[in-house]
């Protein structure tokens, strides 16, 4: 009788994460387990308004958890949740299973594509430069 290995699930890419701002407010949140709004907002780029909207968007799908400062309720601190670390490193993974399919797919291993850079070649019509 053959026992069967309980398989992992397989990584997802998670639609909540996946648009670049919100990915990279999770990358910006992954390294610590708080982290002040106005720093993350450094890293993204965004406007207060504009960082506020993706960061409820992931508030609101229990990703992210926000805080005020005790000392100075200005200051906003944002953390990911174990469900949102989750789902990043799950989103994560699944990007990398995507990039070494393509590898793979193409023969080659450690870049994008499976080529070096110059040995990409273009298209038939089109031109390399």
């Amino acid at each position: 009788m053959t026992r069967s290995r309980r398989q992992e699930p397989a990584a997802q890419l998670d639609p909540l994460i996946h648009p670049t701002n919100r990915l990279l407010v999770c990358a910006a949140l992954s390294p610590a387990v708080q982290v002040e709004f106005a720093a993350v907002q450094r890293v993204v780029g965004l406007s207060t308004s504009a960082l506020s909207k993706q960061v409820h968007t992931l508030i609101d799908a229990g990703y992210v958890t926000q805080s005020r400062s005790v000392a100075d309720s200005r200051r906003i601190w944002l953390g990911l949740t174990p469900a949102g670390r989750a789902a990043y490193r799950s989103h994560l993974a699944a990007l990398q299973a995507l990039i070494d399919a393509s590898n793979d797919a193409a023969g080659g291993a450690g870049t994008i594509g499976g080529a070096a850079d110059d040995e990409v070649q273009a298209p038939p019509g089109l031109s390399a430069n």
